[in-house]
């Protein structure tokens, strides 16, 4: 096991755990959690570059290295990156493979590849369920990145076979040939089943793919605004919990502290809540549940008038920034949801923030050293003059931040200003924003940033 391997190496090194937590630059516990076997941790994670690099560093200054090299196998005359790498691969070679996958390759390439082509060939969590006899929960977990995905596993092979099956026109041919980079003389079923087993095997998605999909969507936004929002069928709400602690730890702590301050505010119904986070997404994606609460409790207090202020963390690339539009688009519609984007504003490589303000007294703060979510700790505070200086410096960032949307009377268009129509949509695109506007409804909305407005340009040159 994992555990014993790092105790071995941090014995027969004559080092402590504390000398290796100092040389690693990471805090003991989480050294210890990992030497105790409470925590297994992805070979690729933050936290395990840091403990070889310590161990590796420990043994060089104290002349050990040849001890390490006897262990592990691993040639001594190896480069120092190599030879770390070396130590990683010992340390893990009888690990189960969701530790040993590269969970970020993994979540960025693979279930990213998943959803986009169930969503291309409109395909939902339940028809999988049924096609392929599995749980639904486990599907939804797959498609959130909530549980591990193995591509060389029984259910992709599956999946890539239904994936295939729905292939019928020469779009769909040419969308899978441009996505997965295999030429369309070369495209068939065990070409593609390779490709999409590949984890390594990026999926390319074409320029005009995203653009149309977020034309769509505000197709749909634009002809159902006016309706009130239903709820799920399966419509889960945060439970309030009495006597709440105020201080949590690590991401279901978070979820914890989230679910209150959600709770709270459904209760108390505040004129607006205050949201920010440039933190990893993994404590709100990794819990199905937990996420359906998130969404369902943002549904409701729109229902209830509360306007939702949010500060996006936006240093993303053109598809994700927008398939994060095309999610957030049915709220932004409402007109109650107010998103800000800072655009210079440089994020920390070091730090992570979490802000969540209810003005009625509530908030959650937390600062994290990125990669240490795990072993984060959130406050939950209830005091009026600690809000009430939260919200100022709330306030103080919203200053410094730059609207992504807005509705406006009119439409602005200056000489460059480019005007185009597509499916019943009017579409003026100036240096800044693009501006859609349904014919048939009137409704419109703004989007402000320059990748939108890049990937707009490039999917009109493009018809």
């Amino acid at each position: 096991m994992l555990n014993d391997r790092i105790n071995e190496l941090i014995k027969e090194i004559d080092a402590t755990k504390l000398a290796i937590s100092e040389y690693a630059d990471i805090d003991r516990t989480s050294i210890s959690h990992i030497s105790s076997g409470k925590r297994i941790p992805n070979k690729h994670s933050a936290s395990v570059v840091k403990i070889i690099d310590g161990i590796y560093r420990y043994a060089k200054d104290n002349d050990k290295l040849n001890m390490i090299s006897e262990i592990t196998g691993v040639d001594i005359a190896l480069s120092s990156d190599d030879f770390k790498t070396g130590i990683t691969d010992w340390l893990y070679e009888d690990m189960p493979t969701k530790y040993v996958i590269d969970k970020h390759r993994d979540t960025v390439t693979y279930i990213y590849k998943i959803n986009v082509l169930l969503d291309r060939f409109n395909i939902s969590n339940a028809e999988i369920t049924e096609k392929l006899n599995c749980d639904p929960a486990v599907i939804s977990r797959y498609r959130n990145g909530g549980r591990d995905v193995n591509p060389a596993s029984s259910f992709s092979l599956k999946l890539a076979n239904e994936l295939w099956d729905r292939i019928e026109s020469a779009e769909d041919y040419s969308f899978i040939s441009k996505s997965s980079g295999i030429k369309k003389d070369n495209l068939n079923r065990d070409s593609f089943q390779e490709w999409f087993t590949d984890y390594n095997a990026p999926i390319v998605i074409p320029r005009d793919s995203n653009t149309k999909s977020l034309l769509e969507t505000f197709t749909v936004t634009a002809t159902t605004k006016q309706k009130k929002l239903r709820r799920s069928k399966n419509f889960i709400l945060p439970t309030k919990q009495e006597d709440a602690p105020m201080s949590y730890i690590g991401n279901e702590g978070l979820r914890q502290a989230v679910e209150q301050f959600f709770a709270t505010a459904l209760e108390k119904k505040p004129r607006y809540l205050c949201l920010y986070s440039d933190s990893s997404m993994e404590w709100m994606t990794e819990d199905p549940q937990f996420f359906t609460k998130w969404q369902n409790s943002m549904l409701l207090l729109i229902q209830k008038g509360v306007k939702i202020i949010i500060i996006h963390n936006l240093k993303r690339s053109t598809p994700e920034l927008t398939n994060a539009i095309i999610a957030w688009l049915p709220l932004y519609q409402t007109g109650k949801v107010e998103p800000y984007y800072f655009e210079h504003a440089r994020l920390s490589n070091i730090f992570s923030h979490s802000l969540f303000i209810n003005p009625k007294g509530h908030a959650i703060t937390g600062l994290q050293i990125k990669g240490t979510e795990e072993n984060s700790i959130y406050h939950y505070l209830t005091d009026t003059n600690e809000i009430s200086m939260l919200c100022d410096s709330y306030d103080k960032m919203k200053e410094n931040a730059v609207p992504l949307v807005e509705h406006p009377d009119s439409i602005p268009e200056d000489n460059d200003s480019k005007t185009y129509e597509y499916n019943g949509i009017n579409i003026v695109i100036t240096k800044d924003a693009v501006y859609l506007t349904h014919n048939e409804t009137g409704v419109n909305i703004g989007l402000k940033h320059h990748l939108l407005v890049k990937s707009f340009n490039e999917f009109f040159e493009g018809l």
